[in-house]
C-alpha cells in the first residue's frame, strides 16, 4: 500500500490545517496527524490500486512543506536503492508522537 508521509516541523496550526485540508479534498486522502516533539508527522494512505511514482510522491511531498532535508536524503537514499519515506516513532530511546484529532 502506498502512502503520502510529511514531517511538519516548525509549523503553525494554520498551516497544519492547510495540509490535511489539500490531502482531504485535493486527494480524497483521510490522514492521520501526529504532534513530535518539533512539529506534526502527517500519514495518508493512497486507496488500494493508486500508482503513483516515487517522484510523483516526492513531489507531493514538497508541495505540502515536507521536510526539505527528508526529501533530498529520500532522493539520494533511492538512488543507492536504500528504503525511503520513513518516520520515525521512537527517538532517543522514547515515543516522540501522539495522535491529534482534527
Amino acid at each position: 500500500i502506498q502512502r503520502i508521509t510529511l514531517d511538519l516541523d516548525g509549523i503553525c496550526e494554520w498551516e497544519l490545517y492547510r495540509t490535511v485540508d489539500l490531502l482531504r479534498y485535493k486527494w480524497g486522502l483521510d490522514p492521520e496527524v501526529f504532534r513530535t516533539e518539533n512539529g506534526y508527522h502527517v500519514i495518508a494512505y493512497l486507496p488500494e490500486g493508486a500508482t503513483y511514482s516515487f517522484m510523483d510522491l516526492i513531489l507531493i511531498r514538497h508541495e505540502l512543506g515536507d521536510d526539505p532535508n527528508r526529501i533530498n536524503h529520500d532522493l539520494i537514499r533511492c538512488s543507492l536503492g536504500q528504503p525511503v519515506d520513513i518516520l520515525f516513532t521512537v527517538r532517543r530511546g522514547k515515543y516522540n508522537r501522539v495522535r491529534v484529532i482534527l
